[in-house]
């Protein structure tokens, strides 16, 4: 078996989409917290004590940015996978969609249903990424 550059090229691709599941779930992440990060410097002063927020409108914005930041960690997690595969990018994406789904299971019940507005948000936006994937992705080899 030889090794040419495409297929080097190949090897690597696959290598890197694990990685690249971790980094849509941690873009998820970093959403989130830059949002609620955003969402307390928005807080009226006198709405302050001790440096936490008790706005009426700040605890459904709270819930709204960690469920946005679930979807756009979900909708990574599985997309970034697919598009570095090589091939296969649907099987890929439902892999991940699976693999995230039952952690994100595991997580909730981990820590109660405290987390039940993102869990919810991030098992639809996965979903409807691989649906997505289903309907406009190649299940043929990419050209590089």
């Amino acid at each position: 078996m030889s090794f040419t550059p495409g297929r080097m090229l190949r090897l690597l691709r696959w290598a890197l989409v694990l990685p690249a599941g971790a980094a849509g779930l941690y873009a998820g992440v970093v959403s989130a917290l830059l949002l609620v990060t955003l969402l307390q410097r928005l807080c009226p002063i006198e709405d302050q004590i001790s440096g936490f927020c008790y706005a009426s409108w700040y605890g459904a914005a709270e819930s709204s940015a960690i469920a946005l930041g679930a979807a756009i960690g979900a909708v990574g997690a599985v997309s970034l996978p697919a598009l570095m595969a090589p091939s296969r990018k649907r099987l890929v994406s439902a892999l991940f969609y699976a693999f995230g789904a039952a952690y994100a299971t595991w997580f909730l019940v981990s820590v109660g249903n405290s987390f039940l507005l993102p869990f919810g948000v991030a098992m639809a936006a996965g979903a409807l990424a691989v649906l997505a994937w289903r309907r406009w992705g190649s299940e043929g080899e990419d050209l590089v």
